[in-house]
C-alpha cells in the first residue's frame, strides 16, 4: 500500500531541515531533464518540487513554472530561494487532487516522486494536463527484480562514492539525516521496471522507459500532435 499523502508530508517537512548537498542521486539527472525540455516552452509544470532547485533551473528555460509538493516547509524553503524569479510559483498540493484545464502544460517533470502515487491514475492524469507535443520527462526509482537491475545497481556503487567525493567532498551524513531518510524509505514502494514499462506503454503509446545507473529510471513522453480533421 502506497504512503498515505499527510505521512508524505510530515517526513518531508522533517527532511527540509536537513542541509543542502551539491549532489545526490536525483540531482545527478536534472542536466538530463532540462536537455529533454521542448523548445519552445511557455509553461512547465514540476511534480514533486521540494526545495525548488529543479523548478528554478527550468526557470530559465520556460515563461511560467509550477512547482507542487505535499510539505509546507520544503515550500517554504522554495519561495525564499526563488525571490528573484517572477516566473515561477509554488503551491502546496496533491497532485492527484488538483485539477489544473485540459492541456495546460508544455512539460510535466518529475523527479522521484510518482513511484508515491497509483502509477496508472497519474499518467492518465497527466496525458490530460499536457498539451499536444507537450513531453512528460520523469526520474524516479524502481525496484530490483532480475539479473539486468542487479548488474546496474553493483555498477552504481563505485559511481556513487566517486560522484560524491567529487561534488560534495568529505562531507558525512549526520546520524539525523540517515534516521529521517530511513524512516522515509520505510513506507516507499516501487514497481519492477517491466511492470513500470507495461503500464505505461499502457497509456503513452510511444513512451521510452530505460534503465539508469544511481538506482533510477528515465521515462520520456511526447504526446502526439492531434490530428487536422482534414486528415
Amino acid at each position: 500500500m502506497k504512503a498515505a499523502p499527510e505521512r508524505i508530508a510530515v517526513e518531508f517537512d522533517q527532511i527540509a531541515v536537513l542541509p543542502d548537498r551539491n549532489w545526490n542521486h536525483n540531482i545527478h539527472y536534472h542536466d538530463f531533464l532540462l536537455r529533454k525540455l521542448p523548445a519552445p516552452c511557455h509553461r512547465v509544470l514540476e511534480i514533486g518540487c521540494g526545495k525548488g532547485r529543479l523548478s528554478r533551473a527550468i526557470a530559465k528555460h520556460a515563461q511560467e513554472v509550477v512547482g507542487i509538493d505535499l510539505s509546507n516547509e520544503m515550500l517554504k524553503i522554495a519561495r525564499a530561494k526563488s525571490q528573484e524569479l517572477d516566473n515561477i510559483r509554488f503551491e502546496q498540493t496533491d497532485y492527484l487532487q488538483k485539477d489544473y484545464p485540459p492541456a495546460y502544460f508544455d512539460a510535466i517533470v518529475s523527479v522521484a516522486t510518482l513511484h508515491h502515487m497509483d502509477w496508472a491514475t497519474a499518467l492518465k492524469r497527466i496525458k490530460s494536463d499536457l498539451k499536444p507535443g507537450g513531453k512528460l520527462l520523469v526520474i524516479d526509482l524502481y525496484e530490483e527484480k532480475g539479473w539486468m537491475d542487479l548488474l546496474y545497481n553493483l555498477a552504481s556503487i563505485p559511481l556513487h562514492h566517486v560522484l560524491k567525493r567529487q561534488k560534495n567532498g568529505k562531507s558525512i551524513s549526520s546520524a539525523l539525516e540517515n534516521e529521517l531518510w530511513h524512516a522515509h524509505g520505510s513506507g516507499d514502494e516501487y514497481m519492477p521496471l517491466e511492470e513500470i514499462k507495461r503500464v505505461a506503454n499502457q497509456y503513452l503509446p510511444g513512451v521510452e522507459v530505460r534503465r539508469r545507473l544511481l538506482w533510477r529510471f528515465s521515462l520520456v513522453w511526447e504526446k502526439p500532435l492531434e490530428k487536422s480533421p482534414l486528415g
